[in-house]
Parts: structure tokens; C-alpha cells; sequence
């Protein structure tokens, strides 16, 4: 884009009429204190945007958002490749703090008065440097969690005394952490209003919405119109001086920033609440406008066909013939449609006289009754509304065409079994006979040597070849577990391999659920509480509310799929665990197509016990410094669960002993 080309786009975007100042525009856009003249702030505000003449491309502003609260040597932990937008988001990121380091003192303190810079940045840049110099000097020391909660206490109080220290005191006395922790500021406000530039010229301005005053509070909403929507699609946006919680005073008194701002836009979905398609916060309400609309322009260019994770469905469905794109189809197969049913109605489904009703699927108020809607819901397997046709419909022709039409396939194996089940009774029978009725399905389909072929892609043969054996749950479960299947999910690993690499992870998610729970166990010493259920009769549920035994976890069963969508959440885990349902814990793992060449392969996709997600980073020699994995929380909960465990997406360091990899996560 040329400087003409981008003056304009500025001033389209930020709303400036011709021949007026852009950064008198630029100003109340990017949620800063109104300018009365061109002082040292709007002086510093002019020099960023002729930093865009430097730059060889319009830069990305992922790129600078990714640099926000960093000290200038931080690594950001992502790989972007040498692409010219990133190479000029890196390079404006640099001449930003460059600026910054420029001012002396006393110009320090008045552009970040005039600038309302918070508090808040000094604080995380006087943070940033100090944890900057410890990594230099090699003097970091790990040991218990209470010693680091409690320096982390003491590095807090620390800091917030040498802020205040600064903004009490003549800048010419500031001693070195602390103007650098004032120039870091003003360098994250610059940063702030050089991301609201850059998305001005990485995106094309999108459509304008027609917003009206909000019905319910304040704020301002406009409907998104979207061609064969099933739900009507709404965006919303509302001033917002700060995130919830989040204290934004100024480090200096003088000028107030303007209000931030807001925005969402989303769905409602049936029984479900409100489906978020996209949200955030903004600089001010006239920024949060633009990415409102610039998502609502995003979702009509994808056509509508966006997922709700809600329940599963397409807010645009496909029509009949139209052609499915790879990457938009969710897959089930009888894995993980046993591995569900097992996880819902316990170790031994066979057992549960919970009475389900064959149809409907769903209530008018969207509440799941059949046990088709029960898995539907658990697997985001998407389920017919209650005023749609298929919603009455058998496991059959209607249903799968449903099922279609919301980019979603069942194999023929899951299919026989969900169609044997709903047809057991046509009443109220309970799972398990339903359950059993989908087993002898399987067997019966086994005679058919096409189908015995499927079945056996999908589930693989058991020991012996006894298909009658899996009607036993234990037997089932540890098949489930040590399954070899016939077609690989992970791009570039073989189909025993996978089974490898899943049985691998789920002994080590064990020994991390397990370890957590004995580290609760140790740390509550004699204050252990009693077991919070004490006249229950079923042993998951005696050993599961026993805080006074730290219980054996069982070995989990791993689920890996090569469909994270770098856009939207990236690679990421699910999991959640409570021994009170006597099922074995059972993680999801969501990466890249390339998991299976960049990470498996070489035998990284565990690293310290921990499951590795993605390798942000590699030294020279190609071991993994920076990685994607997860925490493990693992607990008694006294309120009702007892022992429980839950796992969260963290990044961490690696470090290397010779061959021995040690993983240390990244403080929230």
C-alpha cells in the first residue's frame, strides 16, 4: 500500500474528513485523551505513523498484539516465518520502543501523562524487565509452589512500590528500572494505537451494519444479514473503559483516556444461550464497530457455515449436492461413540436401567431425551431442533441427510449401532438394553465380510478374533484403550503408531492426574475433610468422595484429531476427569495436520510427561525450546465432586540436560 493509499485508508477507517489531521483523528479511534495541541505526545503519535514509511509491507498486527507486555530481548513464542507483513510487524514493534527510549525523563512523564498511560503497563513492564534480567543471568531456581506464590507476592508489592515511587518523583531522579519501566509503558501505548493502524490496513473496510440503540442496556447492536441462517445473527458493541476487574488508573493525573469499547456477535442457540461467534475488546466503541463488522464480513465469506460449539450445528447448513469441504466435515466413528456412551452411563453401560425414549430427540425447550441426543450433545454431534423433521426421525435415510447437511459423517458401523439401539424398544427402555441391542448388531453384522471389514478399520479385531468379548465392559474399555485402527487420523503416522503414541499419553496423563492428586492429598495434611458422601452404595462413588485415599487413576483414553484451525483456537486439549464416574479419564487432543511429521515422528509429543501440542520453537540442533502442552489440575473438590481433574492449554520453556528434557510452564 502506498503512503497515499494508506493516508486514506486511515482516514476512511478512523473516520477523518479530508484535509483534516490524522492523528487528531487517530486520537479518540484509538481511545486516547483528546490532544489540545501538537505537544510531545502528538509529536511521539506523528512519528508512528511516518514509522510506517520505513516499513518494506503493511505490517501484521497479530505480530505487534503478540509483543504487547514484552521487554524488547522477550521471546514471543511463535514462528511466523519470514513473511513481509511479520517481518514489518517485528520491525514497527522495534522502532516503537526505539521512540520510547528516545525521550528523556522529563519528556517521558509528559507523554505518558498526555497519553493517559495506565498504571498498570508500568507495572508489567517494570515485571517484564526484571524476569528479563533473571533469565540472563541464569538464576532461576525452582522449588515449591507455596515459595514461588509467596516471591511472586513479594515481586508484586515490590513493584507496585517502585511505580508509585516514579510517579511521585521528579523524573531526573528515576532511577534505571524505573524510567524504563515508564518508557515500556508509553512503548505498549504506542503499540495499542499502532495495532488499531495496522488492522486499518491488513483488512479491507468491511460492509457497514445499520446500528440502533441496544433493546436490553446500553450500547449499540445491528442486525447481520446472512442468507439461509437458521438463527437470526446479531452484533453488539459497548463502551467499556476496562476489562472486568482490570484497574486502569493513569500512571500520572492530567488527561483521562476515552472509553473503550466491546463488541460481539453471535447466535442464539435452542436450550443453549447465545453462541459467540466472535468477541473482544477494542479501543473505543467507534473500533469495536470495525470488528464487529469485519467478522460479520468474515462469516458471510465463509458462507454461513460456521460450527456452533454449542451443539455441533451449522448455523448456514449445506444444501442436498452440495459439496462438503474436507476440512469443514466432523467424523464419528464406533470408537468414539462406545468411548462416549461409556463415558456418560458409567464402566458398564449394561448395567443402567436409566429410561431413555426412542423419539423425540429433543423437547420444544431444546433439552436432550433420546439416547442419540445424550451422545449428540457429549460429541457435538449436531441434533435436529425440535420443530425439524428429523428430529421424529429413525437412525436411518432422514437423519443421515440431516446429519449431512450439518457437515457431519457417521460411519457405517456407528450408524448400525445407533440405529440397533433406538430400535430396541420404541418406549422407555434403559441404556443398557439399548446399549446391548447396538452390540449384537455389531456381531450380527460381523457375518458379512464387508461390514466384518469395516468394523474391523474402525475397532479392530479383539484378542482372538472374539467379537462376542467386547458385550463384556471391562474387556470393551481395555480395547477401546489399546485399539489398533485400520486408517490412521493423524496425517503421517501409521495406524499402529497412533495407537502408540495415544497409549503413551494416556499413561502419562495418569501419572499427572495421579501425582496431582497426591500433592493435594500431602498439602492438606490433617485438615482433610471427610468423605462428602458417605451412604452411597456404588464403589466410584465411595472411592471418588473419599478424600482420605488418594485414588488410582486408570490409564486414559486419548482421542487425537488433525483439525485445529490455526485461525480461530489453534491446537488445544479437552479434558476433565472425576472418579466418581468410575470411567477412565478421556483427553482430546486437537492439532495441526503436520502434528504427526513435526512432533510424533521424532518422538516429541511427549516432553517431562507432559503431552506436547505444538512446537512453537526449536534451538539449532531441532529439540524443542518452546512448546504447546497443558496443566493438569488435579484436586479433592469438598462441594460435591470429590476428586476431580481438569487440564488447561499452557505454553512452557523447555530446557535440556543432555537428552533429558525439562518443561517449565509459562505463569499466567
Amino acid at each position: 500500500m502506498t503512503r497515499t493509499e494508506r493516508i486514506e485508508r486511515w482516514r476512511q477507517v478512523l473516520g477523518a474528513e479530508s484535509g483534516t489531521d490524522v492523528v487528531q483523528a487517530l486520537v479518540p479511534y484509538a481511545g486516547l485523551p483528546p490532544l489540545a495541541d501538537r505537544g510531545a505526545a502528538g509529536l511521539l503519535l506523528g512519528a508512528l505513523l511516518e514509522a510506517f514509511e520505513e516499513l518494506p509491507a503493511d505490517p501484521d498486527p497479530r505480530t505487534i498484539e503478540r509483543r504487547l507486555l514484552l521487554a524488547p530481548d522477550e521471546d514471543d513464542g511463535h514462528q511466523d516465518g519470514g513473511g513481509a507483513p511479520v517481518v514489518a510487524g517485528r520491525m514497527l514493534v522495534a522502532r516503537i520502543e526505539q521512540l520510547a527510549a528516545g525521550l528523556a525523563p522529563h519528556q517521558l512523564r509528559e507523554v505518558a501523562a498526555g497519553l493517559a498511560v495506565p498504571r498498570l503497563l508500568a507495572e508489567y513492564r517494570l515485571r517484564a524487565l526484571r524476569h528479563s534480567a533473571t533469565r540472563r543471568s541464569g538464576s532461576t531456581a525452582f522449588g515449591r509452589v507455596e515459595d514461588w506464590h509467596r516471591d511472586e507476592q513479594m515481586l508484586d508489592a515490590l513493584i507496585a512500590d517502585q511505580v508509585s515511587a516514579a510517579a511521585a518523583a521528579d523524573p531526573g531522579t528515576w532511577s534505571a528500572p524505573q524510567a524504563g519501566a515508564v518508557g515500556g509503558a508509553v512503548a505498549e501505548q504506542l503499540k495499542l494505537a499502532a495495532i488499531v493502524l495496522a488492522e486499518a490496513c491488513a483488512h479491507p473496510v468491511p460492509p457497514a451494519l445499520a446500528w440502533r440503540g441496544a433493546v436490553e442496556g446500553a450500547g449499540q447492536e445491528a442486525d447481520v444479514p446472512l442468507a439461509g441462517a437458521l438463527a437470526p445473527v446479531r452484533a453488539a458493541i459497548v463502551a467499556a473503559r476496562h476489562d472486568d476487574g482490570e484497574e486502569m488508573d493513569a500512571l500520572f493525573p492530567g488527561a483521562t483516556s476515552g472509553p473503550g469499547g466491546r463488541w460481539e456477535l453471535g447466535w442464539p442457540v435452542v436450550g443453549r444461550g447465545r453462541q459467540s461467534y466472535a468477541s473482544g475488546g477494542a479501543a473505543s466503541p467507534a473500533h469495536a464497530r470495525f470488528r464487529a463488522e469485519r467478522a460479520a464480513a468474515e462469516l458471510a465469506a465463509a458462507g454461513g457455515h460456521v460450527r456452533a460449539l454449542m451443539d455441533g450445528r451449522l448455523l448456514v447448513p449445506y444444501r442436498r449436492g452440495e459439496p462438503l469441504p474436507a476440512e469443514q466435515v466432523r467424523h464419528f466413528d464406533l470408537p468414539k461413540v462406545l468411548e462416549h456412551v461409556m463415558d456418560i452411563w458409567g464402566a458398564d453401560p449394561l448395567r443402567s436401567t436409566e429410561p431413555l425414549p426412542a423419539l423425540p430427540h429433543r423437547s420444544l425447550d431444546g433439552e436432550g431425551l433420546s439416547m442419540l441426543a445424550w451422545l449428540g450433545e457429549e460429541m457435538l454431534l449436531a441434533l435436529p431442533a425440535a420443530g425439524e423433521p428429523a428430529n421424529r426421525a429413525e437412525v436411518g435415510r432422514e437423519l443421515v441427510a440431516f446429519w449431512r447437511s450439518h457437515g457431519c459423517t457417521v460411519s457405517e458401523p456407528a450408524r448400525r449401532y445407533l440405529a440397533a439401539a433406538a430400535q430396541a424398544d420404541s418406549g422407555t427402555a434403559g441404556l443398557g438394553v439399548r446399549h446391548r441391542a447396538g452390540m449384537l448388531a455389531l456381531l450380527a453384522g460381523a457375518a458379512d465380510l464387508s461390514f466384518e471389514l469395516a468394523l474391523e478399520d474402525e475397532l479392530a479385531p479383539p484378542a482372538g478374533g472374539d467379537w462376542a468379548s467386547l458385550l463384556d465392559a471391562d474387556t470393551l474399555a481395555h480395547h477401546l484403550e489399546r485399539r489398533v485402527p485400520g486408517r490412521s487420523p493423524v496425517p503421517g503416522l501409521a495406524p499402529r503408531r497412533v495407537a502408540t503414541v495415544r497409549a503413551e499419553i494416556g499413561r502419562a496423563l495418569a501419572v499427572l492426574v495421579h501425582d496431582g492428586f497426591a500433592a493435594w492429598h500431602h498439602s492438606a495434611g490433617p485438615a482433610v475433610p471427610p468423605p462428602a458422601f458417605t451412604a452411597s452404595n456404588r464403589e466410584a462413588d465411595r472411592r471418588g468422595h473419599d478424600a482420605t485415599t488418594v485414588p488410582q487413576v486408570p490409564h486414559a483414553i486419548v482421542d487425537i484429531r488433525a483439525d485445529a484451525d490455526p485461525a480461530r483456537r489453534g491446537p488445544h486439549a479437552t479434558f476433565s476427569y472425576k472418579v466418581e464416574y468410575a470411567a477412565p479419564p478421556r483427553i482430546e487432543l486437537s492439532v495441526m495436520a503436520d502434528w504427526g511429521t513435526l512432533v510424533a515422528v521424532p518422538g516429541r509429543h511427549l516432553l517431562d510427561g507432559r503431552p506436547v501440542l505444538a512446537i512453537l520453537q526449536a534451538d539449532d540442533s531441532g529439540r524443542p525450546v518452546r512448546i504447546q502442552t497443558i496443566d493438569v489440575e488435579a484436586y479433592f473438590d469438598t462441594g460435591m465432586h470429590g476428586w476431580r481433574a481438569w487440564a488447561e492449554d499452557r505454553t512452557a520453556t523447555v530446557s535440556w540436560s543432555g537428552d533429558q528434557p525439562t518443561v517449565t510452564l509459562d505463569t499466567l
